[in-house]
């Protein structure tokens, strides 16, 4: 039973093939088998290791490969490099080619899909939006349909936040109605109005008190600031 085995490559070594060594190495040692693979040799070498495995053929084996190189005539080595240097470099043209075209389907699906995205994103936001200013509107109508004064009221200080900011100076009349909602006042007796009631409809006196902003006013107020926001 074979218990090592050697490969050693050969090519053109008649001269240095130790044929005596060899013999006494496989004979010594029960064990060992080479195998040699000769690599097309053109002097005797093929002819020595087929003398050396007739000696002793159960631990020396002997392969011949037989390669051959091409060579070119140095006249033709340059034209045959060039055209070969040519030929990889269409091929290498035809590749980034395929990979730009590929690149641009990608890009137009990946755009076409943002702008599909942007499109619903955008539809979607001014459902929303439309849906929160109706449900405002309805608020607002609500509000205004319980307590018409307190709705003025609050209007009212919705457009000074609107237009006064912390560096303007505000002189405002004792009798403003800002004024009296600071001031508590005792119910008045029954059957009199309270201070400050909206006169009944069809009365004679000012449409507003000085100072007042009514509802209307208190809207156009806050929506030519909201313009002035946009600009």
């Amino acid at each position: 039973m074979t218990d090592v085995c050697l490969v050693i490559p050969c090519f053109n070594e008649q001269n240095r093939l130790p044929q005596q060594q060899i013999l006494e190495s496989v004979q010594r040692c029960a064990g060992l088998s080479i195998c040699f693979v000769d690599d097309g040799s053109t002097d005797g070498t093929l002819a020595i290791l087929s003398a050396l495995k007739a000696k002793a053929p159960a631990n020396i084996d002997v392969i011949s490969l037989d390669i051959r190189g091409l060579s070119l005539p140095e006249s033709n080595r340059v034209h045959v490099f060039d055209r070969m240097t040519a030929e990889r470099a269409k091929i290498a043209k035809e590749n980034r080619s395929a990979g730009e075209l590929e690149a641009r389907k990608i890009t137009a699906a990946a755009d076409h899909e943002r702008v599909r995205i942007e499109a619903e994103a955008a539809g979607a936001a001014a459902r929303i939006k439309a849906e929160g200013d109706a449900e405002a509107s309805r608020s607002y109508a609500a509000a205004f349909g319980q307590d018409a004064k307190f709705y003025q009221f609050l209007r009212t200080l919705q457009a000074y936040d609107k237009i006064l900011d912390d560096k303007t100076m505000l002189f405002l009349p004792v009798d403003a109605e800002v004024l009296r909602a600071l001031r508590f006042e005792a119910p008045p007796p029954a059957g009199e109005p309270a201070p400050g009631a909206p006169a009944p409809v069809g009365a004679a006196g000012p449409p507003h008190e000085r100072g007042a902003l009514s509802a209307a006013d208190a809207d156009r107020l806050l929506k030519k600031k909201s313009e002035e926001e946009l600009k």
